[in-house]
């Protein structure tokens, strides 16, 4: 009885697994029937070329925008949430005084766009970024500012002030082992410019033998003037022209750092014109001219590198300064500005006063010239300086809204 009972249930299972194989293969020819293969019409394919070439646009715009990957940036990490965010307030962390310089000071201005502007979800970062970056340096400028209220005295004192009216001799100022020399100007001055070629005229005469390179954002990267070229006649036309005649004379390399393809795309009139002048703007193309830079050095270990580029660039208070990116310990920075410009670009300009008599003496003299020179380096990140050299303003030079741009 067992064994017809054991017999029944193995032909039971194996008619459940044969009749089971023969419904999933009618199933699975069924379904094959169904399947039809896949045709690309010629307006797939365009689309799919277009979407192809919308990323690869895109990759080469973020690229072009960013100048280096944010992901190394720990000032600003990019943050992508859903969640609310809260703006910092920094109404209740100054005085009425304080936050009247913040207001009137070029190096907090913060970025907003045109009404009729159209920027990308990018570029919309790239706002939000300079902005939150403007908050954080105020926060910096905080602590900076404290200490400076409470050792003003100390500071001050390290700071020597005179007049000169004559030639300046820079060589009383600049160490002998410099390798790294920083020209800050304000821009669409000439006597600025002349004081410029002064500097490259002895630093020549001291320094005959050795290869000097003048690094500059007012030219392109793409462009080299070796000291054994001639200079060509467009070169005549162009910003600082008197600059660059000179130091061809003298046999200084002329090199360009400014990359083109970057400034255009952060002075895009539909995106925000004079980003490339804001906070993150300049520390984008200060990050860019420091490859060149450390690639020079690299390349000719031996040379004097000389930077000439707006004040702002190589202002050791500034975010983001050329001269703190690059890190070159034996390196000095000269300021070039004009009357009441120190206030304007410099906050903590705006709690020291010159004695009156020395304003009053360098008024009566369109020859004068203000020199300040920081005794004590330990105070340049404050200062944002070693040497300080103010000149007169020549009437019709400055353009327009430049009055107080660097």
């Amino acid at each position: 009885m067992r064994k017809i009972f054991a017999c029944l249930v193995t032909v039971t299972c194996l008619f459940t697994a044969v009749f089971a194989q023969g419904a999933l293969q009618r199933a699975a020819r069924g379904a094959a029937r169904k399947v039809q293969p896949k045709t690309h019409t010629l307006k797939d394919l365009r689309a799919q070329k277009a979407r192809q070439m919308l990323r690869t646009r895109q990759a080469r715009k973020w690229k072009a925008l960013t100048g280096r990957p944010f992901v190394v940036d720990p000032a600003v990490p990019p943050v992508f949430s859903n969640r609310p965010s809260y703006a910092l307030n920094i109404e209740n962390l100054f005085s009425e005084k304080d936050l009247a310089v913040i207001d009137n000071n070029d190096y907090f201005d913060a970025v907003s766009l045109p009404l009729d502007a159209k920027p990308t979800a990018l570029e919309r970062y790239f706002i939000a970024r300079n902005n939150r970056v403007n908050t954080l340096e105020k926060l910096v400028w905080r602590s900076r500012l404290d200490y400076f209220k409470k050792h003003s005295w100390q500071i001050t004192q390290n700071l020597d002030v005179s007049l000169s009216y004559g030639v300046i001799n820079y060589l009383d100022y600049i160490p002998k082992d410099v390798k790294v020399l920083y020209l800050g100007e304000v821009h669409y001055s000439s006597k600025i410019q002349k004081e410029v070629i002064n500097v490259l005229e002895q630093l020549r005469a001291s320094r005959p033998h050795q290869p000097i390179f003048l690094l500059t954002e007012f030219l392109p990267d793409t462009y080299y003037l070796l000291a054994d070229m001639r200079m060509p006649k467009c070169l005549r036309k162009v910003y600082a022209a008197a600059v660059w005649k000179r130091a061809n004379e003298l046999g200084i390399h002329v090199v360009g750092v400014e990359n083109r393809q970057l400034l255009n795309r952060l002075e895009r009139k539909d995106f925000y014109k004079y980003y490339s002048a804001r906070m993150d703007g300049a520390a984008r193309r200060n990050a860019s001219w420091n490859h060149h830079v450390r690639e020079l050095q690299k390349n000719v270990p031996e040379a004097l590198i000389v930077v000439y580029a707006g004040g702002a660039h190589v202002d050791a208070s500034y975010y983001r300064n050329l001269p703190e990116l690059l890190g070159e310990k034996k390196s000095f920075i000269i300021d070039f500005d004009l009357p009441d410009m120190k206030p304007a670009v410099k906050p903590i300009f705006n709690y020291m006063k010159l004695p009156e008599k020395m304003v009053a003496d360098f008024g009566k003299d369109k020859h004068a010239k203000m020199l300040t020179y920081l005794l004590d380096e330990s105070y340049k990140k404050l200062i944002g300086f070693d040497l300080s050299v103010t000149v007169h303003r020549v009437p019709g030079e400055m353009p327009k809204g430049l009055n107080s741009e660097k």
